[in-house]
């Protein structure tokens, strides 16, 4: 019974870490508690076996989730989350006018802010930063500055 818990609790934490790695980046909850399972399996193999189990589990765990992760890296795996296009220039303070958009404007994230990327005010595009955040498409968003080149904007 012991040996089906601690392969449940690993694999299950196993899961959780690559979702929150591959799939759901900056939601730290999942790879929290996916980290969580597989410590509390690790815990279980240094309890019920030897220490020697224990340490080859905690090394294996480790591997696995480094090797699944370097080779998400390497082959591409990750491409659909990461943006290819490079923002190039700045936004033009005559650009800003004709948008007509102030402090505490609204707008709708058109791609992902990682933390650049683009917004629609007014049903027009324009380059947005967030303030540090990952910001996920058709996401509502509000203007909290407008500094020289840059519309800051945070989730509404």
């Amino acid at each position: 019974m012991e040996i089906f818990t601690i392969i449940t609790l690993l694999l299950s934490g196993f899961i959780l870490i690559i979702l929150e790695i591959l799939v759901l980046p900056g939601k730290i909850f999942f790879g929290t508690v996916g980290a969580l399972l597989m410590l509390a399996g690790i815990g279980i193999t240094f309890a019920e076996f030897s220490p020697w189990a224990g340490v080859g589990v905690l090394l294996g765990s480790g591997l696995t989730v480094v090797t699944t992760v370097a080779m998400a890296y390497k082959y591409g795996w990750l491409d659909r989350f990461i943006e290819k296009e490079k923002l190039q220039g700045k936004v033009l303070n005559k650009e800003l006018l004709s948008v007509n958009i102030s402090i505490g404007s609204e707008g709708k994230t058109k791609s992902p802010l990682r933390p650049t990327g683009l917004a629609e005010f007014n049903g027009k595009e324009i380059h947005v930063e967030s303030s540090g955040m990952y910001i996920d498409p058709n996401t509502l968003v509000e203007v909290v500055s407008i500094e020289e080149n840059k519309v800051i904007v945070k989730p509404k």
